[in-house]
């Protein structure tokens, strides 16, 4: 950990020390902290979910997205969050605007267009380059002394989790915004096989780059699925098979890792960053798809599938191997189940092509910063929901939300009460967190153990598999006994995971050439792969790459790693 990282480090820890060291007495103090922050004694309020009295007002530019959904006659502006705000925190939300991620060009316009006006609300969430053109126009709030002072011990032991996050929330030694942040461990892939296809051909589980050709070839020859036609699919792939972070499923970038290549992440060689796409290693594992491709053991139409193409595929019945993250379990392989109840996908950890370990290449998952308009009087309320967030789902008020949070009501329909707080994220360790716990509770046979709302969906979704009801399988797959949590477990004992070595907010260099370099690598990766360019194609891509920008981006993105690294 850097100097930078270190001093902020230091900082939240003092911080959790002194809090979690309040007497009795303190915590009898006036929590009804006026508009100003001060409480009826005349001293600053500090209280984590102190209440404003009398309320505060909080204008917010509003993120959504086609997942977001209401009961009639509830809106942002008439939910439980929004009343949790009121009652709680005394914080009464205004809604400025709305707009919708799903188009993210779209929602990207509505900022630029909103920070060119400097018309800002007093909060609102960016993606990581409209969080630069803020700090670069010192139009947002800097939130160091807000969160030392008003972050709960829950809040800062979720956020000091990863040294990277700690790193990610920093810009020059100050917070400017609360970053969301998931878990690196959820962003790994696993091997996921049929095992009742493994058992019924008498093939041994993957350990080996040879092993998932040696399955591959049965899969496609041997009939795996007893209808007597050769219409089964050897490894999955489709036309992004290398899109790097944002894939998942049916992704190659893992069969890359095996040959220690990382595509699209960035390498540190000798001190330096080197992007990982260009690197020899990429080579040898082009090289082995290409000739997996022509014996026929990758579709020969991946090309113009994409994931949800391929998904049919498993559904079908017509494919059983396939590297994935441990969610594929719910999708696609649950469709799966549902119509062929012997079906049985198993997880394994991503395999080497020789005798050194590979490791799961993953990325820093930050998408974007909540940020504070310059000048808001209030900047600490922002931490104070960040908090209450924390608390409702993870801390001692769990109790209390997790019966509104399922309450039948919004069950039933489908509504997600998770996707309508000022600020959400979810622990970076929850789902491996959940596994032990559920692990626990099976094996004491204790369902008091699950106490929290994450752990009580799993527990009861694969109590209700084993009681015979294949619906909850999947839970059982993404976090049982030999689950995809289980294989990363296994990742993080064994230190089998790669980070990508940048994760900062990418400078102007990058966002104006990487577009065009990533669209000269797809192509001539699939070319390769697919035999119509020859292997050696790879040494002029790297030439090329490198002469029409891909060496100002290696530059800018050094200039990054050295700042970080003083």
């Amino acid at each position: 950990m850097h100097h930078k990282t270190k001093m902020l480090s230091a900082v939240l820890l003092v911080s959790v020390m002194a809090l979690s060291a309040c007497s009795s007495k303190d915590e009898e103090k006036d929590n009804n902290a006026s508009a100003s922050g001060v409480n009826a004694s005349g001293q600053a309020n500090t209280d984590p979910l102190g209440k404003y009295d009398p309320p505060i007002e909080l204008h917010v530019g509003q993120a959504t997205d086609s997942t977001v959904k209401f009961l009639d006659g509830e809106s942002f502006d008439n939910n439980p969050w929004h009343k949790e705000y009121e009652d709680v925190l005394g914080i009464n939300l205004k809604y400025d605007w709305v707009a919708d991620t799903s188009d993210a060009s779209q929602y990207e316009s509505k900022l630029n267009v909103t920070i060119a006006s400097g018309e800002l609300p007093d909060v609102m969430y960016v993606p990581k380059k409209q969080f630069k053109m803020l700090v670069d126009g010192d139009q947002i709030e800097d939130l160091t002394d807000a969160f030392n002072t008003y972050a709960s011990p829950l809040t800062k032991k979720i956020l000091m989790s990863d040294p990277k996050i700690v790193d990610a929330m920093m810009t020059d030694g100050k917070l400017l915004g609360i970053p969301n942040v998931g878990s690196l461990m959820d962003q790994a892939d696993v091997v996921w096989v049929r095992q009742d296809w493994l058992k019924k051909l008498n093939l041994p589980a993957p350990k080996t780059i040879d092993d998932i050709e040696k399955i591959a070839e049965a899969f496609v020859k041997q009939d795996p699925d007893g209808n007597g036609k050769a219409d089964t699919y050897g490894l999955a792939a489709n036309k992004d098979s290398f899109n790097f972070p944002t894939a998942g499923f049916a992704d190659l970038t893992s069969f890359a890792n095996a040959y220690h290549a990382y595509p699209r992440a960035w390498v540190d060689v000798n001190g330096k960053l080197e992007y990982g796409s260009v690197q020899p290693q990429m080579k040898q594992a082009l090289a082995k798809l290409q000739e997996m491709y022509k014996e026929g053991l990758i579709d020969s139409e991946f090309i113009v599938k994409d994931g949800s193409k391929v998904a049919e595929s498993v559904a079908a019945g017509k494919l059983g191997l396939t590297y994935g993250r441990y969610w594929n379990a719910i999708w696609p392989f649950q469709d799966n189940k549902n119509q062929d109840k012997n079906a049985d996908w198993q997880a394994y950890p991503i395999v080497s092509a020789d005798d050194e370990t590979a490791k799961a290449q993953v990325d820093l998952p930050l998408s974007g910063f909540t940020v504070v308009r310059k000048g808001y009087a209030h900047p600490e309320a922002v931490i104070k929901a960040l908090n209450l967030m924390f608390e409702n789902y993870d801390g001692d008020r769990s109790s209390h939300w997790t019966p509104i949070d399922q309450d039948k009501k919004y069950v039933d329909k489908g509504v997600l009460l998770m996707k309508y707080p000022l600020i959400y994220m979810e622990p970076p360790t929850m789902n491996m967190d959940t596994q032990v716990k559920l692990l626990d509770a099976f094996k004491k046979n204790d369902p008091s153990i699950v106490n929290d709302l994450n752990t009580k969906r799993a527990y009861d979704a694969i109590m209700k598999y084993r009681s015979g009801d294949n619906t909850g399988w999947a839970f059982d797959k993404m976090f049982g006994e030999n689950s995809g949590q289980a294989v990363y477990q296994d990742y993080q004992k064994n230190d089998q995971l790669f980070v990508n070595g940048f994760y900062g907010v990418p400078g102007p260099v990058m966002n104006e050439r990487m577009s065009t370099l990533q669209k000269l690598e797809d192509e001539t990766f699939t070319k390769i792969i697919m035999g119509s360019a020859p292997l050696d194609d790879f040494d002029k891509f790297v030439e090329r790459w490198k002469s029409i920008g891909g060496d100002d981006v290696t530059a800018e993105v050094n200039e990054w790693y050295a700042a970080k690294n003083k």
